[in-house]
């Protein structure tokens, strides 16, 4: 890269290259800034215009925030139908924890270190449907469910998200008590119990 005040730097080529620099080797912003030779501020508002930037071309054509249609989701279903021999996915759920820099209590997860919580949904061809981002480590899968625009689209019209009788799989530590989400049986028994559990 070029000098401080060089065109190199007021070009968009480069704020996307330091973002996508910052991802991929997944460094602190003070590492892409000195690589990029600007400051962490200036880093921090490039990232913030690439996501938005992100968010508002990339996400309606990957992540739209309208129902499936109706062929698109038996289509859906019967990929985990055929995968498993479940009946009526539409969907499954999952969280995951971000490592995250800051020394703030409210981030740190139950396994003791520092996060940012992500609740995603995906179909059965693994395409997301719906993340909720940002929540502190601390926060359980159920606390995003609470607040989640997709889980409150699906209480107003069920049939029309999951189709009939359509459901969400979880692991034990989403549920909306027993609303729309299966999960695992907590102390299986039965064969077929233990074989939902392992699918």
């Amino acid at each position: 890269m070029r000098r401080r005040g060089s065109s190199f730097h007021s070009s968009s080529r480069s704020h996307l290259a330091c973002c996508v620099y910052l991802l991929a080797h997944g460094c602190e912003v003070p590492v892409a800034a000195d690589v990029a030779s600007v400051g962490a501020s200036t880093v921090r508002r490039w990232l913030n215009l690439f996501f938005t930037a992100v968010c508002a071309l990339v996400k309606p054509v990957y992540m739209p925030s309208g129902p499936m249609d109706p062929e698109r989701l038996e289509a859906v279903k019967s990929e985990f139908a055929a995968r498993r021999g479940i009946p009526n996915v539409a969907m499954a759920c999952d969280g995951s924890h971000v490592p995250f820099s800051t020394h703030d209590n409210d981030y740190r997860n139950y396994k003791g270190w520092y996060s940012t919580l992500v609740l995603a949904f995906v179909d059965s061809y693994h395409l997301f449907v719906e993340a909720e981002v940002g929540y502190a480590g601390r926060s359980g899968d159920n606390t995003i469910l609470e607040q989640c625009y997709l889980m409150r689209q699906i209480a107003e019209d069920r049939e029309r998200w999951l189709g009939k009788n359509g459901i969400i799989l979880g692991d034990g530590g989403a549920s909306d008590h027993d609303g729309v989400f299966m999960n695992p049986y907590r102390t299986p028994k039965q064969a077929d119990e233990c074989y939902f559990n392992f699918c």
